[in-house]
């Protein structure tokens, strides 16, 4: 059920829970390929950061709609959106 907070004007965004398991069933995580992890550690970065006299940052935020997903798994990634959640 969502969230509504007359006083502030936001859009109404779906938030999926990919770890939820249902019985024995497993978890959408559980059933995907998740590879190596490509993400340096924290403690490198911020060293790396304090060689150079002006860092950049960048803000990731609607990254997910821009990553590349091998054709054949495209299905396993589709929502279900319901346009009313609350009807009978």
């Amino acid at each position: 059920m969502p969230i509504i907070r007359p006083e502030k004007n936001t859009a109404l965004r779906p938030v999926f829970n990919a770890s939820h398991r249902l019985g024995q069933q497993p978890s959408l995580n559980d059933c995907l390929f998740t590879g190596e992890n490509h993400l340096p550690l924290m403690w490198d970065v911020l060293l790396r950061v304090r060689l150079w006299k002006y860092p950049i940052a960048a803000d990731i935020r609607k990254a997910f709609l821009h990553l590349r997903i091998d054709q054949k798994d495209r299905n396993l990634q589709r929502f279900l959106w319901v346009a009313d959640p609350l009807a009978d």
